[in-house]
């Protein structure tokens, strides 16, 4: 069935035709990486193999010795349906692009490419099969006939000489294997876990009685795609998301890259694609998004009320038309350049060597620890307007006391927001950075707080606060303070566990005869003068040894540049009153960390 309009043509074509001759494809620059992972290339060979076996049971092979198709046998199987592609080419051009199901047409490649190396591995046949699935992705030239070499697919440039030496060519897939992995980007990590998941799915399928030149037969003429394509690259885009049955969704980075890069003239169009592509290979496209919604809340200035993707084209773009396109992504740049700058690897270029460590230290931990993103977004509009590296030290001592005191006192994370909308509003108005800096709103407790923070640092079950965040962050800010901050930066990885000094589970009698009383041990145990920062994992067999054996063993091990759990070295003992004046001193540096202005 083929359907037509003036610019549109859809209708159901098996692999064979779309991999022949009359269909060359490209990938477009606003287009992801291949971004399908191994529970999609599972799931693709799976339905392939299964729907095949569903048909064969009852009938006869569909394919002679010599490896030629059954014909009669071949029209009696129903066709299976992969879903649709999108695919937009003017007349003068020679190649489709893909506008949706690149993932799909990308994994069928590599999915030809291994049954063509398997075919050509294990089966004594004539060579025609190989050859033939070869032409489904790739031809080499001949310079005799004059004819150039055709690539069926054009991959993304930074993988396309990858891609062209561990699929494409000949024999290329049998050569890969786990170890292939190893110090690869992402995109070419997902290639080669498709080629090996299709690889050991298929022996594995071989071996309980499957032939691979059947399975090419049913799949080059049984499986289809709905091939809808159009002349115009507006039309197509309006179909991409109505036909999107199997591929990933595409995420508000892909659709911003998408409605941006389709604003700027086509001679311009690669240098800029050029410059989001190499920001999306540094981040990644989860943490790209992240970074157009720090963009967001800048330019908003309120919380979300839809999609980035639809806060952009229905509130930003619709005021200012002239952002979108070229100025957008300038602007993204900018941003990135911030974010990787201050906060990815956080220094501030001062003169004064000191502050750049213990900026980069306070930063490590709030990206780390700290459990929302507002801070973020606060520190790159005041050093996108000001440019001055102490001033954006001095604005991240106030920021972090202020939003760290809010959150461990209860404050909700909107009204954090709340609080970081007021500052950008005051950054956008003030044209000092003096002025800032000297804001009450940085330099105040709000009513209250006071009280409700040295409360915070008394509770019985401090442990447990704050999903078990509270005391992870508390304790490295303790720590972070008792750290030499002039020249060791710190990295505040996920590796940081909290562990306590006398054992949740009281069982040695060293702690039953010190920590006698069960009430003593129930008001205690989980209360912030008994906790411990550790690098690494937790070691419960340590727990109830003995504290002498429990340091040596356990927290001089694991201390590492951690000052609270090396100061426990001083300690021969542990008691209740060695815990109690531990815990008022560590209440003490908190006060003075959270509430001396």
């Amino acid at each position: 069935m083929v359907v037509e309009t003036e610019h549109i043509q859809a209708g159901e074509k098996p692999i064979a035709k779309l991999f022949g001759e009359d269909h060359l494809y490209k990938i477009p620059r606003f287009q992801r990486p291949i971004s399908w992972d191994k529970s999609n290339f599972e799931e693709l060979v799976d339905d392939i193999v299964s729907a095949f076996e569903n048909q064969r049971k009852d009938r006869e092979p569909l394919v002679n010795e010599n490896g030629s198709p059954k014909i009669e046998i071949l029209e009696d199987y129903e066709p299976y349906f992969l879903g649709s592609i999108i695919l937009n080419r003017k007349k003068q051009i020679d190649r489709f692009q893909i506008i949706d199901g690149q993932q799909r047409l990308i994994s069928l490649s590599i999915l030809i490419s291994v049954i063509r190396d398997l075919i050509d591995e294990e089966w004594d046949i004539d060579s025609q099969w190989p050859e033939d699935l070869q032409g489904f992705v790739y031809e080499e030239g001949n310079l005799a006939r004059g004819k150039e070499e055709t690539i069926r697919l054009k991959v993304r440039e930074q993988e396309s000489e990858f891609f062209h030496s561990n699929v494409l060519e000949r024999k290329a897939t049998l050569g890969v294997d786990e170890k292939s992995n190893d110090g690869l980007s992402e995109p070419k990590k997902r290639i080669i876990d498709a080629i090996n998941i299709f690889k050991s799915y298929l022996k594995d399928w071989e071996e309980q009685g499957g032939n691979p030149i059947e399975l090419a037969t049913f799949l080059a003429q049984r499986v289809l795609l709905v091939k809808i394509s159009t002349s115009s690259l507006e039309s197509a885009y309006r179909l991409f998301n109505v036909t999107n049955a199997r591929g990933t969704p595409l995420t508000n980075a892909d659709l911003m890259k998408n409605i941006n890069l389709g604003a700027i003239d086509k001679q311009e169009r690669d240098d800029y694609a050029n410059i989001w592509e190499e920001i999306e290979l540094k981040l990644g496209n989860e943490e790209l998004e992240r970074l157009i919604g720090f963009m967001r809340h800048i330019i908003l200035k309120d919380k979300n009320r839809s999609t980035i993707h639809e806060e952009f084209k229905n509130k930003v773009f619709e005021e200012d038309p002239n952002f979108r396109g070229k100025e957008f992504i300038k602007s993204m740049e900018n941003v990135y350049k911030t974010y990787r700058n201050r906060i990815l690897d956080p220094n501030i270029d001062s003169k004064d060597s000191r502050k750049n460590v213990y900026y980069h230290n306070l930063v490590s931990l709030m990206r780390n620890v700290y459990p929302s993103d507002e801070w973020i977004i606060a520190l790159i509009r005041f050093d996108r307007e000001f440019s001055d590296p102490d001033g954006l030290y001095d604005f991240l001592i106030k920021l972090e006391r202020q939003l760290s005191l809010q959150w461990l006192t209860g404050v909700t994370r909107n009204h954090r927001y709340s609080f970081v909308y007021e500052i950008l509003e005051e950054i956008e108005n003030h044209s000092d950075v003096s002025e800032i800096l000297s804001l009450d709103k940085l330099n105040s407790l709000p009513d209250g707080k006071e009280k409700d923070f040295k409360e915070s640092l008394d509770v019985t079950n401090f442990y447990r606060k704050g999903n078990y965040q509270w005391p992870k962050y508390l304790l490295l800010r303790l720590d972070l303070e008792r750290h030499d901050n002039t020249t060791l930066k710190m990295d505040y990885g996920d590796s940081v566990t909290i562990e306590h000094i006398l054992p949740q589970k009281v069982k040695h009698d060293y702690w039953l005869n010190r920590f006698d009383e069960k009430e003593f041990r129930e008001r205690w145990t989980d209360r912030l003068g008994n906790l411990v920062p550790l690098q690494g994992s937790k070691n419960y067999k340590a727990s109830n040894k003995p504290f002498d054996e429990k340091y040596e063993e356990y927290f001089k091990k694991k201390s590492s540049d951690l000052s609270l759990t090396n100061d426990l070295k001083k300690y021969e003992e542990w008691t209740p009153s060695l815990l109690e004046k531990r815990h008022k001193k560590m209440k003490e540096e908190a006060v003075k960390i959270f509430l001396k202005y």
